[in-house]
C-alpha cells in the first residue's frame, strides 16, 4: 500500500492545528496591543497642542516704522545687506593688516561718495527720500563716519583705524535699534 502523504497521523495534524491556533492567538494579541498602543498614540499627539502653554502675542517693536515704498524698501534693504557684506572685508583686511585694502572698501561702498548710487533707478526718488530727518542724519553720520575712518586706516595705524571703524558700526547700530521698515 502507499502511503498518502496528504493524510497525516492524527496527533501530528493536532500539533499542527495546535501550533497554527497559538499563532493566530498570538497574532490577535499582537493586533489588540497594536491596536491599543496606535489608540493611545493617536490620543497623545490629538491633545499634545493643548496641552501646551498659550503663548503670548509678540511684543510690540518700539522701533518707528517707516513707511517707504515698494521699490525704494527693496533697495535700502539690498543695501544694507551690501554694508554688511563691505564691513566684513574691512574687518578681514584690517585683521589681515592691508589697511590700504580697508580704506578702498569704506570710502568706495559705505563712504560719503557711495550716496545716491540710487538716483537713476528711482529718478532721484531714492530711499533717502523717504527716510525721517533723524533717520537719514544718522545715515548721512554713518557715510562720513566711513569716509573718516578711510582717512585714518591709510595712515597705517591699525589700532586707530580699529578705533575710527567703531562711529560706522555705531551708526549702523542706532539706527537699527531705533528705526524699522513697514
Amino acid at each position: 500500500m502507499i502511503a498518502d502523504e496528504s493524510v497525516k497521523p492524527v496527533s501530528a495534524q493536532t500539533d499542527l492545528t495546535n501550533r497554527q491556533r497559538d499563532q493566530v492567538e498570538r497574532s490577535g494579541r499582537s493586533q489588540d496591543r497594536f491596536r491599543t498602543w496606535s489608540w493611545w498614540l493617536f490620543l497623545i499627539v490629538a491633545l499634545l497642542p493643548s496641552l501646551a502653554p498659550a503663548q503670548s502675542p509678540p511684543p510690540d517693536d518700539p522701533r518707528t516704522a517707516v513707511d517707504m515704498p515698494a521699490l525704494q524698501r527693496a533697495l535700502i534693504r539690498e543695501e544694507m545687506l551690501d554694508n554688511l557684506v563691505a564691513l566684513n572685508e574691512i574687518l578681514a583686511d584690517l585683521s589681515a593688516n592691508k589697511p590700504n585694502a580697508a580704506a578702498d572698501v569704506a570710502e568706495q561702498k559705505l563712504g560719503l561718495g557711495s550716496m545716491g548710487k540710487h538716483a537713476a533707478r528711482t529718478a532721484g526718488q531714492g530711499p533717502g527720500r523717504f527716510m525721517p530727518d533723524s533717520m537719514r542724519s544718522i545715515g548721512i553720520g554713518m557715510h562720513q563716519a566711513a569716509s573718516e575712518f578711510a582717512k585714518v586706516a591709510r595712515t597705517g595705524n591699525r589700532d586707530a583705524a580699529y578705533q575710527a571703524l567703531q562711529p560706522v558700526v555705531g551708526a549702523c547700530v542706532a539706527c537699527h535699534a531705533a528705526f524699522r521698515l513697514r
